[in-house]
């Protein structure tokens, strides 16, 4: 044969041989190369290249362009497209429509030119014009071979997570002005006992001098020690509160007498998920003016039994 290539390896090392037999056969000229690296290399790349097939997650490279050079299946199935549509393609031609905000995509442009990694949610486009919310991680990359910058993109479609997020604030948002207009003092603690939420009328029967937003996150496991002293009985209050949350069993119309005059009916609810405990709930009633009534009225029935 006149020409013959092969590899072998020694020491680790690989090498690819040359051997080209001369012209009158005589002799054999044998050219070695080290091309280890460059076999470590095309394995990081041929490791790389099935970990981007199979990643749920769409892929793509783009050059300094901002032209699509590479694009995995994973996105080709998000967005709808095959891959000669999307090659040498931008971004912004093929995913962008209407509801896509121009602000974060131009955080993710000003990110490539800064050469700096960036993550965005993003409402874009299938080919069919029907959008989703993406999550989108870009970060730059150094051709080897050519030098060049490169810049490729990870993009997950979030909307069921979106949509969860959606349902969850609006949840929030109409507990929130639930517990806001009932006239009951209510207070809710996670497991940790930091304050979840709480209402004005809450922070008005305590005398608590904040808007009860401000309470959120605070820690309240010091609150029935700091706050006895309100109390008719101070030392009995706390020892109850402490034995209430230590059986974390639901405990209704208890009432607790102030040392202003007032008389309220508490409840206490534990919050128990799936049998674990996540939280306790609080309510307070103001009942002393019903109090104040049955006083009096058992008051006349003595006096008229008297008479």
């Amino acid at each position: 044969e006149p020409v013959r290539e092969y590899e072998v390896e020694t020491d680790g090392k690989i090498f690819i041989i040359t051997s080209l037999l001369s012209q009158n056969n005589i002799h054999i000229n044998n050219y070695a190369n080290n091309i280890t690296e460059l076999k470590r290399t095309q394995r990081d790349l041929e490791r790389l290249s099935v970990v981007a097939s199979i990643n749920r997650s769409g892929v793509y490279f783009i050059d300094l362009d901002y032209k699509i050079i590479y694009a995995n299946e994973a996105l080709l199935r998000i967005t709808g497209y095959k891959l000669d549509e999307v090659l040498g393609k931008t971004p912004m031609k093929l995913f962008h429509g209407p509801l896509t905000d121009l602000g974060i995509y131009n955080n993710l442009v000003s990110a490539s030119k800064n050469v700096q990694p960036a993550e965005v949610d993003i409402i874009l486009y299938r080919k069919d014009r029907s959008w989703f919310w993406a999550n989108v991680k870009k970060q730059p990359a150094e051709n080897k071979e050519t030098g060049m910058l490169e810049f490729f993109s990870i993009v997950e479609d979030i909307s069921e997570k979106k949509l969860a997020e959606a349902t969850l604030k609006k949840s929030q948002t109409m507990l929130s002005s639930l517990v806001c207009n009932l006239k009951e003092g209510i207070l809710m603690e996670d497991e940790t006992r930091h304050i979840v939420i709480a209402n004005d009328n809450f922070c008005s029967m305590f005398g608590i001098p904040v808007n009860a937003d401000l309470l959120t996150g605070s820690d309240c496991s010091r609150s029935a020690e700091e706050s006895k002293h309100l109390f008719r009985q101070p030392d009995k209050f706390v020892t109850h509160i402490n034995k209430i949350l230590l059986n974390n069993k639901a405990v209704l119309n208890e009432e607790i007498e102030m040392i202003n005059g007032k008389v309220y009916l508490r409840d206490y609810i534990p919050v128990i998920i799936n049998d674990v405990l996540k939280g306790h709930l609080w309510k307070y009633t103001d009942v002393t003016e019903s109090k104040s009534h049955e006083r009096r009225l058992m008051q006349q029935e003595a006096k008229y039994r008297n008479i």
